[in-house]
């Protein structure tokens, strides 16, 4: 019962005296994503685009090994990689 009640208090002091602190930072990081969100929507698409191109030639793929040996893990040696 206590603990609980420390909680709520706890709770209740940290929205009352940092509410607005966390609204500036909520509109700034929005802000940001507002500038810069296409660009960063184009760079992981590019990444993306590029890790699936790797597919098609074996070996060249960095995280060709670690997918081999994490399908390995998590199949027991039952699906052949």
């Amino acid at each position: 019962m206590l603990r609980s009640q420390i909680s709520k208090t706890l709770w209740r002091y940290l929205l009352y005296n940092f509410s607005g602190t966390f609204e500036k930072i909520d509109k700034s990081i929005t802000s940001w994503m507002s500038k810069f969100g296409l660009l960063l929507l184009l760079s992981v698409g590019i990444v993306f685009f590029w890790f699936g191109i790797l597919k098609f030639f074996p070996g060249l793929s960095p995280a060709q090994d670690l997918a081999i040996r994490t399908i390995d893990l998590l199949s027991f040696g039952l699906v052949p990689a």
